[in-house]
Formats: C-alpha cells, sequence, structure tokens
C-alpha cells in the first residue's frame, strides 16, 4: 500500500498523497450505510489498512507540507484525515488506538521542522473522533502527554520545534473538545498548565 514510502523525492511522495486521499475516500464510503460500496472491504482488510495509515505515520520521515513544484502534498495532514475517519470505525479497537498513540509520538519526536502548513490541527481531529468514539479516555491521553520530555529550553532548534509541534497539537485538541463539552477536567489541567502557562 505504502511501497515508495522510502523513496524520497517530491515526485513519489505526491503519488503517495494520492493514495492517502483514495484510502480514506475507501474507509468513508466502507463504513457508509447509505453508500454502495457500504462494507466493500471485509474486516481482515479494513483493519489492514487501519495498520497501514497507523505504521505509515510512525515510519514517513518526509514532513514536506506545500511544494513549489508539486503542490500540496502534506501527507502527514492527510493521513490523519484517514485515520480520522479510521478511527470511528467499529473495528477500529484499542490495541490500534494505542498503536496511533504510539505513533504519532514517534513522529513528533523525529519530526524536522515546525509545523506550518496546519498539519496538528488535522492531527488533532483523530483525538477528537476518538475522545468522540470512546475510543481514547482521559486517563491514557494524560499519560500520553506525560511520556513526552521535550526541554521547550533547549539550545536544540528542533527540540524547540519539536516542543511547539506538540503544543499546537494540545492545544487544538483543547479548544476542539471544550467546543463539543468533552474536555475532562486532567486534560484540561495538564495542558493549562504544562503548555498554556509555564511557556
Amino acid at each position: 500500500m505504502f511501497k515508495e514510502i522510502n523513496l524520497r523525492n517530491h515526485s513519489s511522495l505526491h503519488k503517495l498523497f494520492y493514495s492517502l486521499l483514495l484510502w480514506d475516500l475507501i474507509i468513508r464510503t466502507n463504513n457508509d450505510k447509505h453508500s454502495r460500496y457500504y462494507q466493500v472491504l471485509n474486516k481482515n482488510e479494513e483493519q489492514q489498512v487501519f495498520k497501514n495509515l497507523i505504521n505509515y505515520l510512525a515510519n514517513e520521515h518526509d514532513f514536506t507540507g506545500f511544494s513549489k513544484k508539486y503542490g500540496w502534498v502534506h501527507a502527514i495532514a492527510h493521513c490523519s484525515d484517514a485515520l480520522a475517519d479510521s478511527v470511528i470505525c467499529d473495528d477500529f479497537d484499542h490495541k490500534m488506538v494505542n498503536a496511533f498513540l504510539l505513533a504519532v509520538k514517534e513522529m513528533l519526536n523525529k519530526v524536522d521542522r515546525r509545523f506550518i502548513d496546519g498539519e496538528e490541527y488535522r492531527l488533532a481531529d483523530v483525538f477528537v473522533n476518538g475522545f468522540k468514539a470512546n475510543k481514547i479516555n482521559s486517563d491514557n491521553f494524560v499519560n500520553w502527554i506525560k511520556s513526552f520530555a521535550f526541554d521547550p529550553y533547549s539550545d536544540e532548534l528542533l527540540e524547540y520545534y519539536r516542543f511547539n509541534n506538540l503544543k499546537s497539537l494540545l492545544q487544538d485538541i483543547y479548544v476542539k473538545l471544550n467546543s463539543i463539552s468533552l474536555l475532562d477536567l486532567n486534560v484540561k489541567e495538564i495542558v493549562e498548565k504544562k503548555f498554556n502557562s509555564e511557556y
């Protein structure tokens, strides 16, 4: 499915971008009871798509948003879109949620730039949908936040970028959860204390 992930040129990344758009469409139609393609994938096929998307997020190392030559590449954002539609599916189980959380952590720990094209906002939608579907709860989310050890005062620019990518992601999740009355007090406290008031 993502055989071109290690081919590091924008042409191959652009092809991958279209693959992600296609798989997002397949996931949505596969779970739409009003679609003629409802359940076109069997359970094993659907779960393999979920696993591939999670694996892609964990292993991608080209974080291009916009390319002057190819336009919007935005692989992380479009993978996030597909995962946002995946997490609400019945067969996206808690084991996959844990794999998703680990994949996001791996990605945020290696990203080589500050997100400037809204990637963290698209990624936030996966978390918000996870909360809506009762796949993510405040306990595992807070523990996931605590697992990061970025130093916002580091002299290393990448460390600073990575901290701020996480901060932007959490702030967007905070706002979106609050807007639908799903902001748990424990989540509210850790985001406000560690990512709003201190820095």
